[in-house]
């Protein structure tokens, strides 16, 4: 049997069920991996909500935006993988289970030598915020850049990854966690709801690039703040998920007018782009898989390090409260589930 962490119908945390199911074998280009470590970020509670874009109403949905684990059976075709080698994906979904079935194609090593946590962390947050520092923002050593909700999954490797190749950050977040990022370099760190926020920001100076996942209009403020040669990197609308249990007919007007009306700014606005690691996987899948080799060799050579707190995947109550946290925001760092 394999166990699953499950919905039925979106709506809250309490939806959320581990399911005994039929374990599969894999078919013909597809391995077995038994995960190791699973993803449980903000992401998956937009995909348990029912706001996740693009989602199709296909139940019993398994969560779980990616894994890592060891390879445990090998369907035909599979040249390129043998049984006990350690890979990780980016799923989207189907991750929260014990046993995972995915294409080989798509699959990548992971080094034995790192924590399974720390590694399945770098999947969705770490690529993220690489791709967007370097493949969008074009940053460089010495450049300045403005991270909104530096405290985040993202926003934190955002800075780390900053303070690793010597770009200088000014950040927003709430006061409590201001000694935490200073103390990661942070250059100067300002709370997110000071009504003088944009007026404190703008004395700072231009940025070179400026990473923002709140809102519509949180974009529309950023914008003037870039240097000439600036980028604006838009990645999400965290603050219009926060607090929403369910889809809903206006929900989903309201989600669609939110993604139009950035498609329209960032058309608009030459410096602006907007970031989706699923689109650019798509697009550029060797981006990607360059991408998590980097980080996964800094991880291994401890040239960087991640901020990750675990939660066992047998645990369905801790599981649930940590999605409704999750929900409501203010998680530091990311969370990882651990398999037995």
């Amino acid at each position: 049997m394999n166990v699953q962490l499950q919905i039925s119908e979106f709506g809250s945390e309490q939806n959320l069920q581990l399911v005994k199911v039929k374990r599969e074998s894999p078919k013909n280009g597809e391995v077995e991996v038994k995960v190791e470590a699973s993803s449980i970020a903000f992401t998956d509670t937009l995909l348990r909500r029912g706001i996740y874009p693009g989602m199709k109403k296909h139940f019993p949905l398994t969560l779980g935006y990616d894994f890592v684990g060891k390879i445990e059976a090998i369907g035909e075709g599979v040249n390129n993988f043998k049984i006990g080698d350690r890979v990780g994906a980016l799923t989207i979904s189907g991750a929260n289970s014990e046993h995972v079935i995915h294409h080989a194609d798509d699959l990548f090593l992971v080094p034995t030598e790192v924590n399974a946590a720390e590694a399945e962390s770098l999947i969705l947050s770490w690529v993220t915020a690489y791709q967007m520092l370097f493949r969008e923002g074009k940053s460089k050593k010495g450049d300045t850049i403005l991270v909104h909700g530096a405290a985040g999954g993202v926003g934190h490797a955002l800075v780390r990854l900053a303070q690793f190749y010597q770009i200088n950050v000014v950040a927003t977040s709430k006061p409590s966690d201001f000694e935490d990022l200073k103390k990661l370099g942070v250059k100067a760190v300002f709370d997110y709801s000071d009504a003088s926020l944009w007026q404190k920001l703008k004395q700072q100076g231009g940025y070179d690039a400026i990473f923002d996942g709140v809102s519509d209009t949180n974009f529309k403020k950023s914008y003037p703040l870039l240097t000439s040669n600036g980028v604006l990197v838009c990645f999400g609308f965290s603050a219009k998920g926060k607090g929403v249990e369910k889809i809903s007919p206006g929900i989903t007007i309201l989600s669609l007018i939110m993604v139009l009306k950035t498609l329209f700014f960032v058309l608009t606005h030459k410096k602006a782009r907007f970031y989706d690691i699923k689109r650019t996987k798509a697009a550029q899948p060797n981006w990607f898989k360059e991408d998590i080799s980097i980080l996964l060799d800094l991880l291994n050579t401890k040239k960087i390090t991640t901020q990750v707190e675990t939660v066992s995947f047998n645990d369905l109550n801790t599981i649930r409260a940590v999605h409704k946290k999750l929900t409501e925001g203010g998680v530091k760092g990311r969370l990882s589930l651990i398999h037995p």
